[in-house]
């Protein structure tokens, strides 16, 4: 069973991270038949050694796609959806290591429930190297505790998705700068198209010094509150979802850094 791998790469990644991503997914028990990567914007002259070094080796597997500015992951992943050749897509992010048999789960399981769109899993998150502070974000299994799951919080992690092109395209693909996997999300279960996730961990994922600073302060309030109105816009929350959804989230881009940090750490992960 054939399928791609979609990537974005732009110029705040490290490199020698974005080796270990790429060495991840070629030592994989399957080895995808695509891997696509769009080079969202200039980088550096250290990362586009590494595109060259990995694609010369094998043309026939990778696609590279040179996006003139940087237009954030929304746009590019869409410039790379379009050049996958297989309707099986797995995201990837260029900063992640995927487990060696990730492919190999999500294909099994795709060929056993053919009526699943989108597949996710478990990540372990790490900061220098996996199972450094031993932190998972596990997330509901089946389809019904993933939709409800979705009136809170997104119910994948992006980077260990894998999923059906034809039903991302017929559902609009990505349409925000930010949020812009929660918000396809659930458009495509506005379409009925189904969903699950694998208890597995798929995917160590790099977490990063700077997370919970992301997760604070007045730009990434503005952005849930866009979120959170489409959301409803299109139905999927009703008016009791939109402001529970603002109440949960709001106040906490705006307590300090120690508090959010205890909250990700004790109770956003390591439990459903």
């Amino acid at each position: 069973m054939k399928f791609s791998v979609l990537m974005s790469l732009y110029f705040k990644e490290n490199p020698a991270h974005f080796r270990l991503s790429l060495d991840s997914i070629l030592n994989q028990t399957i080895i995808p038949d695509q891997i696509v990567i769009v080079i969202d914007g200039p980088v550096s002259d250290e990362l586009n050694s590494i595109v060259t070094e990995y694609a010369s080796k094998n043309p026939k597997q990778f696609t590279i796609l040179q996006l003139l500015k940087n237009s954030g992951m929304g746009i590019a992943f869409n410039h790379g959806l379009n050049a996958c050749r297989n309707d099986l897509v797995a995201r990837m992010d260029t900063d992640d290591i995927a487990v060696y048999d990730r492919f190999e789960k999500q294909i099994q399981f795709f060929q056993l429930h053919p009526e699943i769109s989108i597949l996710g899993g478990t990540i372990l998150e790490f900061i220098n190297s996996p199972g450094d502070i031993n932190q998972y974000k596990y997330l509901p299994t089946d389809h019904i505790s993933i939709l409800r799951y979705a009136k809170y919080r997104s119910p994948f992690s992006h980077a260990t998705v894998m999923y059906r092109k034809e039903h991302v395209i017929a559902s609009g693909s990505y349409k925000l700068k930010e949020y812009e996997d929660y918000f396809l999300w659930i458009r495509m279960f506005m379409r009925g198209y189904k969903a699950a996730n694998l208890k597995d961990v798929l995917v160590y994922s790099r977490i990063g010094n700077k997370f919970i600073e992301r997760r604070l302060g007045l730009v990434y309030a503005k952005r849930e509150i866009k979120f959170c109105k489409l959301a409803y816009r299109i139905h999927f929350f009703n008016y009791f979802d939109f402001i529970r959804f603002l109440a949960m989230r709001i106040p906490l881009r705006f307590i300090p850094r120690f508090v959010l940090a205890f909250i990700y750490k004790y109770i956003l992960r390591n439990q459903l």
